[in-house]
């Protein structure tokens, strides 16, 4: 375990989509009006839609919540932004780039990850949308672990996509720390060769999120390549794994890779063979949305703080925790506060 270098005392940089996520929890009634309403199918899998039909879908679950049918919560969401806000509330020195609209959702995120101490290096487009990524549940979630019926789940990245657009590389502060990246990001020609290569240059380990089994899929090659060549920590669902076909064994012998498997718990694995499992957190569950990115952030986090690896599984499931009895993807403070004096050996 010792063999694996940890990134201490640096920061934590997360690039990736800046989305506004929206958790709305409906009645019977709400359900049943917004299922006809708008046909949409209850599902793990997202359904990606357009903005327009996206900022209906939302106008519609307003009103439901203004009529007494809805609970609805607004959040800043994106795999890394909510990986570095929760190291942020950890105690960590967070920095977020990515992009969003001049509109009131935009307004939502960079309210939301500055009041929660993370840099925000967002950039704002005249005339683009913020994206939105909504889930939609069905009836009272109880405090327990039982599994509940399949959400609807809309997704819209409008101006979130144009990251792609941004001089991420030029972005990049000197070293020690981390650069935690989305590996949705492979779907534009050299972009995260070339964040990886700048976070290299100065000094930096490097992340990634793979986010979707269907772009891990997509751009297996790619992704594979930048992994050998640069990547220091992989995070990835037990879908996403299989969707790349990563050959570990075959892989540079320095990398960790962090494999989620819900219920299952989390493995990793590291250099010379060796692994640790940690088992899902046990408790109270309200919302699973943003559980596993807190895993990631407060896992990096405990590697800016030098811990072994082992300990930085235990401080991944411990804001994995938080998350899961929060309402939205921003995990509960007070239970924060407690994994920050885990972190910290209080």
């Amino acid at each position: 375990m010792g063999q694996v270098k940890a990134e201490s005392r640096g920061f934590l940089f997360g690039i990736g989509h800046a989305m506004c996520d929206v958790s709305a929890r409906l009645d019977d009634e709400g359900w049943a009006a917004f299922e006809k309403t708008f046909g949409f199918s209850a599902s793990c899998r997202p359904h990606h839609i357009d903005i327009e039909a996206a900022l209906k879908a939302l106008v519609f679950i307003e009103k439901l919540a203004g009529e007494g049918h809805a609970d609805l919560v607004y959040s800043a969401g994106g795999s890394a932004l909510n990986a570095v806000r929760a190291a942020s509330m950890l105690g960590a020195k967070a920095l977020f780039a990515g992009c969003i609209g001049a509109d009131a959702l935009g307004d939502i995120i960079v309210n939301d990850i500055e009041a929660r101490g993370v840099r925000s290096l967002v950039e704002r487009r005249e005339g683009e949308h913020t994206g939105v990524f909504c889930t939609v549940r069905h009836g009272d979630r109880s405090e327990d672990s039982k599994p509940e019926a399949p959400p609807i789940i809309l997704a819209s990245p409008a101006g979130a996509r144009k990251i792609r657009e941004m001089p991420l590389a030029s972005l990049i502060p000197e070293g020690p720390g981390v650069v935690h990246a989305e590996g949705l990001l492979a779907d534009r020609k050299g972009l995260l060769e070339g964040v990886f290569q700048s976070a290299k240059a100065k000094g930096l380990a490097v992340s990634i999120d793979l986010v979707s089994a269907e772009m891990a899929r997509r751009y297996r090659a790619l992704i594979l390549n930048l992994i050998e060549r640069f990547v220091d920590y992989v995070f990835c669902t037990k879908a996403e794994f299989e969707a790349l076909g990563a050959d570990i064994a075959r892989m540079r012998s320095d990398i960790v890779w962090i494999i989620k498997a819900a219920k299952e718990g989390v493995d990793c694995y590291f250099q010379g063979g060796g692994s640790v499992h940690e088992e899902a957190p046990r408790g109270p569950v309200v919302d699973d949305l943003g559980a596993g990115d807190a895993f990631a952030g407060a896992f990096l986090y405990g590697r800016t703080l030098g811990l072994p690896l082992e300990a930085c599984m235990k401080l991944g499931s411990a804001a994995a925790a938080c998350a899961l009895r929060a309402k939205g993807s921003v995990p509960d403070r007070a239970c924060m506060n407690s994994v920050t004096n885990l972190a910290e050996g209080r």
